[in-house]
């Protein structure tokens, strides 16, 4: 279902910067399929132009709490349009959003 989809790429974008990966590929990559599944939820066709408010919206609609998909939306956001480069702190945030969303995601999930 989309919710497990959701948390399932939380997981593993968490534990993909855990284990060394780039942050700006791990969370834009993640940022887009967590963006697709939530609109398929919403019934919603994902086109790769989906704004970061539409991805809030659509995260937020599918039962994901605010606080973690507006600090990954943060996130996304400096990485691919910030001139510094990611920093440690960017990554532990980064880290601390996504698994907010995989907890998130599998409560609302339970609670369905």
């Amino acid at each position: 279902d989309g919710l497990e989809l959701i948390a399932a790429e939380a997981e593993a974008a968490r534990l993909g910067l855990r284990s060394g990966g780039s942050l700006v590929d791990v969370i834009t990559d993640c940022y887009r399929r967590m963006g697709r599944v939530a609109a398929r939820e919403r019934g919603l066709e994902r086109s790769d132009s989906m704004t970061a408010r539409e991805f809030e919206a659509a995260m937020i609609a599918a039962g994901i709490g605010e606080e973690g998909v507006l600090g990954l939306t943060r996130r996304c956001e400096a990485v691919r349009y910030g001139r510094a480069r990611p920093s440690a702190g960017d990554e532990e945030e980064a880290a601390r959003c996504l698994g907010l969303i995989e907890d998130s995601a599998r409560a609302s999930r339970r609670r369905k």
